[in-house]
Order: C-alpha cells, then structure tokens, then sequence
C-alpha cells in the first residue's frame, strides 16, 4: 500500500475532530464491551486505547521514530541530503500509525469512522498538559493544543535509551573481542550484509541478555523462562545494540524532534543492521546459543509443584441421557 493511495486531501468542509472529541463507543468491538474494552487513549480521546497501543507497539518494532533533519553539523554528499531542508518523515510516521490502528480497530478504509480518523491524525490536535517551574519554586500545570505528531513521538520514545553508564558491564565480553580484533567495528553498521563470526555474535547476545534483570528494557517477564525472554519485543532488544553502537562509535544522540541528517542515516543503518542480523537470532536465542551464552540463574529454578488436586466425582449420566421421567406421586423415575 503506498502513500499515494492513502493520503487523499482532505476537503475544506470537513470539520477536524476538536481536541476533546471522545471516542465514538457505537464503533467498538461486540465481543467484549467492558471498561476496560473500550477505554479511551490516555492522550488521544478520539481513539481507542487498545489497538492505538498495538499500533504504536508495531511503529517501535518498524524502527519508525518521527524525525526532523535540520542543518545542522557536518552534512555529506549533496547527492544523499534530502532535495530541501527541513525534511521529516511525519508523514510516513502518521500513515503507519493510522493503518496500523485500522488494523487492530477492525476497519476497512472505505469506513465512515476510517475517514474521520484520517483527518484527525494529520489535522487534529490534543492536550499537552506539563508542568512549569516559576520564579519562586512553585509549580503549575500548563496545558496547550499539540498536533497528533507531537503526542506521538512521546508515546515511540518511551523506553527507548539504555544507561551509558552500563554499557561497559553489559558487554563486557564484546569490548574484550574488539580491544583484540578492531576490524568487528565494522560490523555494527554494515546493513547485515555477509556473514558475522560466531564469536561476535555470542559477544552480542551475551550483552543484550544482560539487561534481562531491568525490568524498564527487556520487561519483567524475561527473567522467567528462557521462552519468555525470546517473546520480548523486537524494539526493546534492539535500543539496547544502538547504544552499544552509540558508545563503541562515540556517537551521541540528537534529542526531541531535530536531528542530523547524519544522526538520522546512522540510526537507520543500526537498525537495519541489528533487524537482519541479530534478530531472527533473538527469536530462538536459546537455541542457537545454547551452551555457548551462560543462561540465567531464573532459568534453571524448577517451578513450584502443584499439589495434587482431588477429582471430583462425575455425575452419573444415565438417568440424564434415558428417556425417563421423575413420578412424584410414586417416588422414583419411570419410563417417560
């Protein structure tokens, strides 16, 4: 599906949903129409919460991040700039979002409420709502009107830096491979393209499987199991090998919207090169590096066993499935 197909104008006449527009419950799902179903999204009242938190989970796991390239530091070749600057990729952020959110709302394109949704995420607005320091060390909440875009950055870059501080214990194991063979430097950024030694992939995985115990990057659950801990999201596990980048490379991070055309180019490739190489690794982490990554001490615990429950006694059936009735007068069942 490309842009073109999507992104029709929206005509003058049509109103923009205000900023305090709630979600139409008529629309929801008839499966299952709790509270908690049909809950609005804590900063888009307009849609609903459970398929706009899937479709923002979707959006981290594309590496889809709203960026602005603005001139700024040392640019490269004319021919990789943009054809004019400012340039951002809001577009493309919005328009998978909305598909996406179609996706798990259950709604065709041609849809009534499809269409109104369209213009509220490129045209709408919402309430930001931060505080103030005053002159005197007071607070007080300020709320404004933000476009969609803006909320949507804060919702795709939750959790998504790790601690500098310890990337150096986290791999460990990775800086002593690269003190003795700097040529896997190049590794980290070359799309995927070839094939990586062993030794440098047990070097990443070791690291990554290191912040299992932090519960804000891999989730509590990946302490569990060894098969919950190749459920994490593709997202999370990724953040963690761009900061390895980020230190090894002495790179650092453009904050809020604005970036480098640089800084924009480098995430991409990392993100690129960590997807076709170390990912589908991930998926099946404990068996590709089984024996050669230690596991975790949460692994091996045998889990509580369950005591024995007694089985209840089966109804007998015979007197349900026959053909007799119960005779009050006489006391017992007869032939109906």
């Amino acid at each position: 599906m490309t842009l073109t197909t999507l992104s029709h104008c929206v005509h003058a006449d049509e109103k923009v949903p205000p900023p305090n527009a709630h979600y139409d419950k008529t629309n929801a799902p008839t499966l299952r129409q709790n509270r908690r179903s049909i809950a609005e999204d804590v900063l888009f009242s307009f849609v609903r919460n459970t398929p706009s938190a899937n479709a923002v989970e979707a959006l981290k796991n594309l590496n889809c991040l709203p960026k602005k390239v603005v001139a700024l530091g040392n640019l490269p070749d004319d021919s990789l700039m943009p054809p004019y600057l400012p340039w951002d990729n809001f577009k493309t952020c919005l328009l998978t979002y909305y598909a996406y959110y179609l996706h798990f709302e259950g709604l065709v394109f041609t849809h009534a409420t499809a269409r109104e949704l369209l213009i509220y995420v490129f045209c709408g607005t919402y309430y930001f709502t931060r505080k103030r320091v005053l002159k005197g060390g007071n607070k007080e909440k300020v709320t404004k009107e933000m476009p969609i875009i803006h909320g949507l950055y804060n919702k795709l870059s939750q959790n998504q830096t790790r601690s500098l501080k310890t990337i150096r214990t986290k791999f460990k194991t990775f800086f002593t491979l690269i003190a003795k063979k700097p040529e896997y430097k190049k590794l980290l950024g070359d799309k995927g393209v070839g094939e990586a030694p062993e030794e440098y992939l047990v070097a990443i995985e070791e690291g990554i499987r290191g912040y299992a115990h932090d519960p804000q990057a891999l989730t509590p659950f990946a302490t569990r199991s060894a098969a919950e801990y190749d459920k994490v999201a593709q997202w999370r596990k990724r953040a963690c090998y761009e900061c390895l980048c980020r230190v090894v490379e002495n790179h650092k991070a453009c904050k809020w919207f604005s970036c480098t055309w640089e800084y924009y180019t480098w995430r991409l490739d990392r993100g690129i090169t960590f997807d076709k190489r170390h990912w589908p690794l991930c998926q099946q982490s404990t068996k590709f590096f089984k024996g050669k990554v230690p596991e975790l001490k949460e692994w091996s615990m045998s889990p509580s066993k369950n005591k024995r429950k007694t089985k209840r006694k089966r109804m007998d059936m015979s007197l349900v499935l026959s053909n007799k009735r119960y005779d009050a007068e006489a006391g017992c069942f007869v032939d109906a």
